[in-house]
């Protein structure tokens, strides 16, 4: 086990640095259906992929996979990349508006055009 990475009970692994999740998730993308609908979820939640064209690129690489579920991972994965999260209901007025920008940056971004080519 790894330096960084504890195994306790209740204990979590530091996040991955976005180059080095993608590098593990393009290797789980080679397994069978369920290895790669997994990596393609978890593509989806990586940190630091929001908008980042190569996290998009390994996403779309499945769309035209041969299993259903794949393909729909892949595609929700490339469009959780493209677009942030809205504001919460709850939200401040500050948050709100930053939630909002943050949504027209991605729309106008490489990752957005990449995703609307395909």
């Amino acid at each position: 086990m790894a330096a960084s990475q504890s195994s306790g009970y209740g204990s979590a692994a530091p996040p991955l640095a976005p180059l080095e999740g993608l590098a593990e998730v393009a290797a789980k993308l080679e397994g069978d259906w369920e290895a790669r609908r997994s990596a393609l979820e978890a593509l989806g939640r990586l940190p630091g992929a929001l908008g980042d064209a190569k996290a998009v690129a390994l996403a779309l690489s499945r769309a035209e996979d041969e299993d259903s579920l794949v393909r729909r991972a892949a595609l929700s994965s490339a469009v959780k990349l493209v677009i942030p999260k809205p504001a919460r209901e709850d939200a401040s007025e500050e948050e709100a508006e930053a939630a909002s920008a943050a949504r027209r940056e991605a729309q106008e971004g490489a990752a957005a055009k990449q995703l609307l080519e395909q």
